[in-house]
């Protein structure tokens, strides 16, 4: 196996590429070579972590490997494995809510659900019980459990791990078109998980906001909580 760079071979490598530069001509330069060394790293760790998810590893399982708990990992490396054909959908989203988009694929694909659904997305922003889907619901008096339940019911028994692209459908991306128009609605420049909630909620019609509602989960009480995390 190669050795890593040493101290030395850095510090030649500035001075080969700045020969004639002063002393803050190679200060400038190293930053530039530190910043492409810990972008190099970034890539290789993001490497591992790309194997390691398509082997089965959970995003918690990873954060335990690196140190660091699921959702550090989920905003550090999530958006490198939001499908390239999928990124403009998401361009407003946050760290946040861009891991409840990929929490909501692997929810589908553990399942053996070829499409990503409504349901999906409802497991995924429980994921986090300290998020505000999570504990607004909560706050309601509506376990967890019961919600997960329910959205199992809606999407249908599982079946085995599916390989290759999940795309959202028709249902699931006008909850991305609904949450939207929340973040809109709210003022805030930025698609958060509480935005995601609202987007579920809003079409009262379909399956999943009527189980929501059936457990007693109210939408004015999670508008009230998004306005103020908004407001904050």
């Amino acid at each position: 196996m190669s050795e890593p760079p040493q101290l030395e071979q850095l510090v030649d490598l500035v001075e080969v590429n700045v020969p004639e530069g002063t002393r803050l001509d190679q200060l400038a330069e190293a930053v530039g070579v530190a910043e492409g060394l810990n972008v190099l790293a970034d890539q290789l760790i993001g490497h591992f972590v790309d194997r390691a998810r398509d082997s089965g590893a959970s995003w918690a399982e990873i954060g335990g490997a690196l140190g660091v708990s699921k959702q550090a990992v989920q905003k550090r490396f999530v958006a490198r494995r939001v499908p390239r054909e999928s990124q403009g959908m998401f361009t407003r989203f946050d760290d946040d809510a861009r891991s409840v988009a990929m929490e909501a694929v692997e929810h589908a694909r553990g399942a053996g659900h070829d499409h990503i659904q409504p349901g999906h997305i409802v497991l995924a922003l429980i994921e986090d019980p300290q998020g505000l889907p999570a504990t607004t619901i909560e706050s309601q008096g509506v376990s967890l459990e019961q919600v997960r339940e329910s959205m199992r019911a809606v999407l249908g028994p599982a079946q085995g791990r599916v390989a290759g692209h999940l795309p959202f459908t028709a249902d699931a991306k006008k909850v991305l078109e609904l949450s939207l128009r929340e973040a809109i609605r709210t003022r805030s420049r930025v698609i958060r998980p509480g935005h995601l909630m609202l987007g579920v909620l809003r079409d009262q019609k379909s399956p999943e906001a009527m189980c929501l509602a059936g457990l007693g989960v109210d939408r004015k009480k999670i508008e009230k909580a998004v306005a103020e995390s908004d407001g904050e």
